[in-house]
């Protein structure tokens, strides 16, 4: 009985690990596809003649590129800076 408890508790933990670590993946795309998926609808929306739209796209594209950019300038988030000094 105590067994048939341990296996399902394990069962469930391991279903949860597996679910959170699916859920994370997803997030971490769909983050990083963002502002290059709003990029390309500005520039659709641009060449279609949509001023307005293509200007507000864009801005809000270039909002959600501007964490990673930094990020990205920043380079490896100073973990090479010695703390000791």
């Amino acid at each position: 009985m105590a067994e048939e408890a341990a296996r399902a508790r394990n069962s469930s933990i391991i279903w949860l690990s597996r679910a959170e670590a699916i859920s994370v993946t997803v997030v971490s795309i769909i983050f990083a596809v963002t502002p290059i998926v709003l990029g390309l609808v500005a520039m659709y929306l641009a060449v279609k003649g949509h001023q307005a739209e293509a200007i507000v796209t864009g801005v809000v594209a270039g909002v959600s590129a501007g964490p990673k950019l930094i990020a990205a300038i920043k380079g490896n988030n100073g973990s090479d800076r010695n703390d000791d000094e």
